[in-house]
């Protein structure tokens, strides 16, 4: 018999033994210490410590009973969820998402017993403080500092960086959201029954799990209200963003928070405290939620479908990425603390002690052990039943074990009953969602904002109707007519008001125009004569001579230079797209399907309704309103309506103009009102 040089005070090793019995070290077929174990996961010795394991990691002790039941569980409460968003139940498919984690998570505790017979302080202490300051913190910078609305830059494709957004998604939630999450997980792990790593890092996964179920469930509280349901649902769209609710950010937050938490705990008896170790995870897990955050900012600038996708496999990177460093966190930690114990020559307080058992395959355990020499499970993984078991000496009454050398029987009936509690517990909050949102849904009413294109606002020949198209320069002006006419009126009355139209969504998409860049040459745009004086906050040119004034509070976030420009505030957004060749038809089938490409989803249309013409220069307009759910990763889904309208030139210039803004906010507003007044007139004041 050898023992080895790499672990002080350790025992002779047994003969055919592969790992040691006191340090878990891994060893050589001639019974020597092998190289550093990193092929052995000392919780789960059935996997390499390099591997993305989600159970094993986060559901350590879960080897001693049957770690196929929290897969099956996972894989089947994700089900869940997804089927619902792909049928366009968003209510049930968000609520149930949130619950996937959590639910499982306090099935986990109760099967091993982690909250010490305590159930209720611990069970207060992570999962409902942690909701409750999740719902707090959540609408204070959802609703407060963002105000729950648009922001610039959510017409997508680089429209520009909202840098308030911007912050308080990338800085304030992550930082601010982790050490909420740390209150009720530091306040047990100084107790002493609380006070050991794994402890720690569960009772971090799990607060970090409820405040992520807590965070999606306010973003998305616009669900319950009208969109408890809608049809044909984008499933790629809502399927990305279900996942990533569902199992990509509680991961990432459980993750994190396990980490600081873990190094708050320490690796020996006793918590260390506010020292080296801690500071270290909390500085990784800060980078960690950073990077999460911003990934998924970067990825909402891209347009709908592939934005949701690129967000969620950019949190799966992340979660994976804190997945490996929990695994390691995990196992040296356990290695670190036997091998303190041997040289100190001391017996940690899970150590065997008289009959014992390897909590995964059940062999007998030598005395004093802290790993199996048959598999190098340590005897940390148990249950704390099975470790109560382990520690207890033989003479104790109380304590009943197997006979030497026979494993104790492993319990799987467990399996359907743990399973079958977790999916119903999800289903059923995904009911109570469904019919939270049945009961508040109201019938969709076409809106009332009164943005109207006031007659004569712009110059030009007037005449008899043109050729559509009309050759250049189009037909013979008529003398009569001053080319110089100013809008007699900025705001029109009546609006929608006087719409009869009902929403349909069975618009023909069919078209035959192509948008390409429009001619740059029809010189520079010059303010439009607006009544009143007040120039507003500058002009935006569009391009080929095309442009619009912007109302104060306003700002140009984007413009491609060659007839794409789009302003925003904080209250919406405008937008211009030149076309040329265009007709009516083409301008609203190819508008629909942008508004439908940045994530505008449940798209409804009032019919199109032609204009009477506001300068005889243009051949037709017609307006539209239009309503309709925007979601990402982040914002969750706010419900938006908006307006747009689209005007042909004699010269066969294409002009869409739309305005993007929160579902309801023209009825008590007449300040946007007469913003979106402004603009659209001017607009047209310069066709």
């Amino acid at each position: 018999m050898t023992t080895s040089p790499d672990t002080p005070g350790a025992q002779p090793a047994i003969p055919g033994a592969r790992f040691d019995a006191f340090t878990g070290a891994e060893l050589r077929p001639g019974n020597g210490a092998g190289e550093e174990r990193r092929e052995s996961f000392a919780l789960q010795t059935g996997e390499p410590v390099f591997s993305f394991n989600m159970v094993s990691s986060l559901m350590p002790l879960a080897s001693g009973t049957a770690p196929q039941t929290y897969r099956w569980a996972l894989a089947l409460g994700i089900l869940v969820p997804v089927l619902a968003g792909l049928f366009g139940f968003l209510a049930f498919a968000f609520v149930a998402a949130a619950l996937v984690v959590p639910a499982i998570y306090v099935v986990y505790m109760y099967d091993v017993n982690e909250w010490e017979d305590q159930p209720v302080p611990v069970v207060i202490g992570t999962i409902v403080a942690a909701a409750a300051l999740g719902v707090g913190f959540t609408f204070l910078w959802h609703a407060g500092i963002l105000g729950d609305t648009l922001k610039a830059g959510d017409l997508g494709d680089g429209v520009g960086v909202d840098w308030r957004t911007l912050l308080t998604l990338v800085l304030l939630v992550p930082v601010v959201g982790l050490l909420l999450q740390h209150v009720g997980p530091l306040f047990l792990s100084t107790r002493p029954q609380f006070d050991d790593l794994i402890d720690a890092l569960t009772f971090g996964v799990a607060a970090g799990a409820a405040f992520a179920a807590a965070e999606t469930i306010v973003v998305n509280r616009a669900l319950f209200s009208s969109f408890g349901h809608i049809d044909d649902a984008d499933a790629g769209f809502w399927v990305s963003l279900v996942l990533s609710a569902a199992i990509v950010k509680p991961i990432v937050y459980g993750a994190a928070t396990g980490i600081a938490l873990a190094g708050f705990s320490g690796i020996g008896s006793g918590y260390e405290g506010f020292k080296r170790g801690y500071w270290r995870g909390l500085a990784e897990a800060v980078l960690a939620l950073v990077v999460f955050q911003g990934g998924l900012y970067a990825a909402s600038q891209v347009d709908g479908r592939t934005g949701a996708i690129l967000g969620l496999v950019w949190g799966a990177l992340v979660a994976a990425a804190l997945i490996i460093r929990l695994r390691y966190l995990l196992h040296f930690a356990v290695i670190e603390a036997a091998l303190e114990s041997a040289r100190a020559g001391t017996v940690l307080k899970d150590s065997a002690v008289g009959t014992a058992h390897c909590p995964t395959c059940e062999m007998p355990l030598l005395g004093g052990a802290n790993f199996c020499v048959a598999c190098g499970t340590s005897v940390r993984a148990g249950s704390k039943v099975t470790r109560t078991r382990n520690r207890t000496d033989d003479a104790d009454p109380a304590t009943s074990v197997p006979l030497p050398g026979q494993p104790a029987p492993r319990d799987n009936s467990k399996t359907v009953l743990v399973v079958g509690s977790v999916v119903a517990v999800i289903a059923l909050g995904g009911l109570v969602g469904q019919a939270a949102a049945a009961a508040a849904s109201e019938e969709l009413k076409p809106p009332t904002a009164p943005i109207e294109v006031a007659p004569e606002v712009g110059a030009g020949p007037e005449t008899e109707p043109a050729p559509d198209p009309a050759d250049v320069p189009g037909p013979t002006p008529d003398d009569e007519v001053s080319e110089g006419a100013a809008p007699s009126s900025f705001l029109g009355s009546g609006g929608l008001q006087a719409l009869g139209a009902t929403f349909t969504t069975d618009l023909d998409t069919d078209t035959d125009s192509d948008v390409t860049e429009p001619p740059t040459d029809g010189g520079d745009v010059t303010e439009p004569p607006v009544d009143g004086g007040d120039t507003g906050a500058g002009v935006v040119e569009v391009g080929a001579g095309i442009g619009f004034l912007l109302p104060d509070g306003w700002q140009e976030t984007f413009n491609d230079g060659s007839g794409f420009a789009v302003a925003g505030s904080q209250k919406g957004e405008f937008a211009v797209q030149l076309t040329t060749g265009a007709n009516a038809e083409g301008l609203i089938t190819a508008n629909l399907e942008a508004l439908q490409s940045i994530g505008i989803q449940d798209l409804e249309i009032t019919e199109p309704e032609a204009l009477a013409l506001p300068t005889s220069s243009l051949v037709s307009a017609h307006r539209l309103f239009y309503r309709g759910l925007l979601a990402s990763q982040q914002g969750g889904a706010i419900p938006v309506e908006g307006v747009a309208f689209y005007f042909v030139r004699q010269d066969g210039m294409g002009v869409t103009a739309f305005g993007l803004y929160n579902q309801g906010a023209m009825e008590n507003d007449q300040q946007l009102i007469d913003d979106y007044n402004l603009m659209i007139n001017t607009l047209v004041s310069t066709l």
